[in-house]
């Protein structure tokens, strides 16, 4: 749970509140959520999915969403605060199979053994891997490969150039909040050297 905490502690300030920018590829959006989204998974969680319920979501009604988000992205599989936190941000960001499916590039060019189908499904196999590389590793190489990726979309639609102030300042602020959280101790790198010799034998 302290993952969870550490991460809506940074996403409440960072989403702010409402946002309906016409170079949005989102679409209308409140607090984080797309209406798209929204609409999915208000109809689960019993809220109201139109765009009126969006609007006027409450405190409690979001803090719930977040919740089950989590869970929803897998990202409460993932042993590690820094680690559950970047991989969480990165499928609110970029949508779970998105966000996922790059995590499962960066984890087939951090060891090629893994072997990950690229699906934007965290199944076992990815989950172990993710658990399996260290935080020194994985948290810094996604940190560069999220930003390559967002600075990829501008290169591609240069609309979206408005926005790149705003990716960036998140970016940085998302790295502080896991800041404390991310630290290398002989303890880490015994845990992946053990770990990785379980996972050839699986």
């Amino acid at each position: 749970m302290q993952a969870l905490e550490v991460w809506k502690k940074f996403l409440s300030p960072a989403e702010g509140k409402d946002k309906e920018h016409p170079n949005d590829k989102g679409g209308a959006t409140y607090r984080g959520f797309t209406l798209t989204f929204w609409k999915e998974i208000a109809t689960v969680l019993g809220f109201d999915s139109s765009l009126n319920g969006l609007r006027n979501m409450t405190e409690n009604q979001w803090q719930t969403a977040v919740n089950y988000f989590w869970q929803l992205c897998k990202a409460d599989k993932i042993k590690n605060t820094s680690k559950a936190v970047m991989f969480a941000d990165y499928c609110f960001h970029s949508g779970i199979s998105g966000g996922t499916k790059k995590v499962q590039e960066m984890l087939n060019t951090i060891n090629p053994f893994f072997n990950l189908a690229v699906d934007g499904k965290a199944g076992p196999k990815t989950l172990s891997a993710i658990n399996i590389v260290p935080s020194v590793v994985f948290v810094p190489m996604l940190y560069v490969q999220r930003y390559n990726f967002l600075k990829s979309l501008i290169k591609k639609d240069a609309s979206q150039a408005v926005f790149s102030n705003g990716w960036d300042n998140r970016l940085k602020n998302l790295f502080t909040a896991i800041l404390p959280y991310f630290m290398v101790t002989i303890g880490v790198t015994v845990f992946f050297c053990s770990e990785f010799i379980k996972y050839i034998k699986m």
